[in-house]
């Protein structure tokens, strides 16, 4: 399986339509049930590994056994996965995993916009826990930004890229090769039937 590492407002929708298009994936842009209660919850500490592990696995179990029975790679882009990304890559050792970031002030502005941290709560949609010393929105939504991305590259550091791959969004959009030479860097050429270019 492949899943996506990102705090969402990246492009990760027209990623997985580009996938579901050109690629022999199950590309699933936001599979339910949902797992931002369940994140959240990991990321603050109070549930373990393997309970999130366990409420992750029964949520995606339908996905991953019929990928399983087509003999074809699942393509997971919920980026309600971020926190738990460390846990998956632990407990599932063939799972592969692409970073998708964003330029930090159009992410900011793009959260400030849709309410983070003010109309939204953090649990319900999977937007990580701010420090308590952090006030304004801004500060939160900047916070969030980073922390998906300290995620990120702790799992390279841990996992190797092998198993973890960034695509820059911005340039994500300028050329779809971007996308097909981070699926080649996890070992993944194979899964495009036609190699898209262009803008995406």
């Amino acid at each position: 399986a492949v899943f996506l590492i990102t705090p969402g407002r990246s492009g990760t929708k027209s990623l997985v339509d580009l996938c579901k298009k050109s690629s022999t994936m199950y590309s699933v842009h936001a599979p339910l049930p949902w797992l931002a209660s369940t994140g959240y919850a990991y990321h603050q500490g109070s549930l373990s590994a393997e309970a999130a592990f366990s409420a992750f696995y029964a949520a995606r179990e339908s996905y991953l056994k019929s990928a399983f029975e087509r003999n074809i790679i699942f393509f997971d882009g919920d980026c309600k996965n971020l926190p738990l990304s460390p846990v998956i890559a632990e407990m599932m050792p063939n799972s592969k995993f692409l970073h998708v970031v964003r330029n930090p002030t159009a992410f900011i502005k793009s959260g400030l916009a849709r309410g983070y941290y003010l109309k939204k709560s953090p649990e319900m949609w999977g937007h990580l826990s701010a420090p308590i010393e952090l006030d304004s929105q801004i500060e939160k939504v900047a916070f969030f930004w980073n922390e998906a991305n300290v995620i990120a590259e702790s799992m390279k550091a841990s996992f190797g890229r092998e198993r973890v791959q960034t695509i820059i969004a911005d340039e994500m959009f300028a050329s779809q090769e971007l996308i097909v030479s981070g699926f080649d860097a996890i070992g993944l050429s194979h899964v495009f039937h036609e190699r898209p270019v262009g803008p995406l």
